[in-house]
């Protein structure tokens, strides 16, 4: 008997142990799961068969419990009975509910399910707090539970938004909970504050062991604070709702903590994640980054772009048209999605993607007392128009074309170079952007966001009006190695994509002003930050070298053409005076072209006989 305690203790020893303290475990027995305060535990939920989550000898010193369970894409339910009440369960990939303890309770239970037709990988946990700490969620008015800690997604192309409702103030076992809205002063939860964070998943690594590993990470106040970056502090008078810049296919958690600055404590609510983008649908799916088209499209637009960036200068025509074809596809981009019938409302309804969950169809809003029982996910996968990449590069053609026919009729430097300067600062100022000052609350002013903006790009054409080549050549060798980060965003995620397209969002998307523009900065964006870096300067330096000593300018080239034409006319010593005229030349061809469809004639005399 002692040789078989000892196998079985063996075996329990030898049980594998998940990564930040999660235990991998099966049933304790069918259909009752362990659980432990503070372990994260590893289990699958499948459809005919709900599990049964009990914890026993709870602290006396435990006021109330937040159970929470995470999964990454599938809905599960839990419950706190077998029946699903709408005030009393929640269904999502991130949901998680508060117990409030009764005197002498050491044991409670919760239900957990799901619906999904294959098996769902789940990570689960409960939290205790004392009577001192806040609790999340304690003044809930806007959504379904009594009590709700859950963090609540909606997102778009342009932006991801969380809403959370208001905390309360803590209290003893079996006493009465402080009323929410009859003070205002400092004993009341008006004196909570709300510090939320952000935490972003390593780029391009979809996987699930990935998403449940670092949102242990993201549960408990000490872990959060060390991992994740405060983006914003809320207090109670603030609105219990945050913007953030969308990032497609990059996993972001989010998380607020609530703090009671008078007691110095403070407790965590359940984590929320998210990619941007839907695991299970066709269109905006999470494993391809765009259509072929885009890829085409940018490909060629890299291609140009790194031979504007070594060669712009010498073949100035050429980077004419590659600038004119930026200034104005950007501008008719921004046109023809805001006046058009294309309005961002339309393509958001022809390409919103929803769920089914018994039935029903997830509500684009936040859920409502009719909908409780559904989860809170809707999908909104970028949409990568044909048509409008389409009418995008014919208008940015037409530009281009336009530049490079107002140098070569008038050879004006003046407006050309303007073009040139404006395309680089506009870079410039979307790279000032790009970094922390582009948060700022003043700048949620379109007003002030946008003269800033242009001020940026128009003072870079200026400060180089003296130097109009090495204007020129940076412009080349910047924009064009940039031409090449959007090429590679079509194939693998990048931050450093984000510098452009975040102004684009915000001239389409009104809301747009009041997102947080926190994008990852990781080893992959460094490299691609070296490689930019690499190409701009590279470019730059060949083309100098190479135009040392030569005009600064192209000369005119109508009047090359006008003068070379008068030559020709009036030098008869000239070869090329002998050449026929453009029209009597194609005339020539089209007869040659004649003659090989005409019939031969029949052999014999062609001639009359001499009388």
């Amino acid at each position: 008997m002692g040789l078989l305690r000892l196998l079985v203790l063996a075996v329990l020893a030898s049980e594998p142990r998940a990564a930040g303290g999660a235990e991998t475990v099966g049933n304790s027995s069918e259909g009752l799961l362990e659980f432990s305060v503070g372990k994260f535990r590893y289990f699958t939920l499948k459809r005919p068969s709900p599990e049964e989550a009990i914890l026993r000898h709870i602290s006396s010193n435990v006021t109330f419990l937040i159970f929470q369970i995470h999964s990454q894409y599938q809905n599960t339910t839990i419950s706190f009975s077998e029946t699903l009440l709408p005030n009393a369960s929640g269904t999502g990939t991130d949901k998680g509910l508060v117990f409030i303890l009764r005197p002498e309770q050491s044991m409670c239970t919760w239900h957990l399910a799901t619906l999904d037709a294959k098996p769902v990988q789940n990570v689960a946990i409960p939290l205790s707090y004392s009577e001192r700490d806040p609790i999340p969620g304690g003044c809930n008015l806007e959504f379904d539970l009594d009590i709700d800690p859950n963090i609540y997604l909606e997102y778009n192309f342009f932006e991801t938004t969380i809403k959370f409702a208001p905390a309360n103030l803590g209290y003893a076992r079996g006493a009465d909970p402080p009323p929410c809205d009859i003070q205002t002063g400092q004993g009341s939860r008006w004196r909570l504050q709300y510090d939320v964070y952000q935490y972003f998943l390593p780029e391009n690594d979809l996987t699930e062991e990935a998403l449940l590993t670092h949102l242990q990470r993201m549960a408990e106040v000490p872990q959060v604070k060390a991992s994740a970056v405060k983006v914003v502090t809320l207090t109670a008078n603030d609105k219990t709702s945050v913007s953030f810049s969308s990032l497609r296919g990059q996993g972001v958690i989010y998380n607020v903590i609530v703090r009671d600055p008078f007691l110095n404590t403070s407790a965590a609510y359940v984590p929320a994640h998210t990619y941007t983008c839907s695991f299970v649908t066709t269109e905006g799916n999470c494993s391809s980054l765009g259509r072929v088209s885009s890829k085409v499209f940018f490909t060629l637009f890299a291609l140009l772009g790194l031979f504007i960036c070594f060669f712009g200068h010498r073949f100035w025509k050429t980077e004419l048209f590659f600038m004119g074809f930026i200034f104005v596809g950007f501008f008719f981009y921004i046109l023809i999605t805001r006046l058009t019938l294309l309005t961002y409302d339309e393509l958001r309804m022809m390409s919103s993607c929803v769920c089914k969950v018994r039935g029903h169809l997830c509500s684009t809003h936040l859920p409502s007392a009719s909908h409780s029982h559904l989860p809170f996910r809707v999908f909104h996968p970028r949409g990568e128009f044909s048509v409008l990449l389409a009418l995008t590069a014919v208008a940015g053609s037409v530009g281009g074309v336009f530049l490079a026919a107002v140098w070569w009729r008038f050879g004006v430097l003046a407006p050309c170079l303007l073009c040139v300067g404006l395309v680089l600062g506009f870079l410039v100022s979307s790279v000032t952007f790009f970094t922390p000052l582009g948060n700022l609350k003043l700048f949620r002013d379109d007003a002030i966001f946008w003269v800033t903006f242009s001020c940026i790009a128009v003072v870079i054409p200026l400060v180089f009006t003296g130097c109009l080549r090495i204007l020129n050549i940076l412009s080349c060798g910047l924009v064009g190695s940039y031409s090449v980060v959007l090429a590679i965003h079509s194939y693998l995620y990048t931050s450093l994509s984000y510098i452009t397209l975040n102004v684009l969002k915000r001239a389409l998307h009104v809301d747009f002003r009041g997102a947080f523009l926190n994008v990852p900065f990781q080893t992959n964006d460094f490299i691609i930050l070296a490689v930019w870096g690499m190409l701009a300067v590279s470019g730059i330096t060949f083309q100098i070298r190479r135009e040392r000593g030569r005009p600064f300018f192209p000369p005119h080239p109508y009047k090359l053409w006008k003068r070379e034409r008068e030559r020709r006319v009036t030098n008869i010593l000239d070869p090329s005076h002998h050449i026929p005229p453009l029209r009597e030349r194609l005339r020539g061809r089209l007869a040659q072209i004649k003659e090989l469809f005409r019939k031969e004639q029949p052999a014999g005399e062609r001639t009359p006989l001499l009388l």
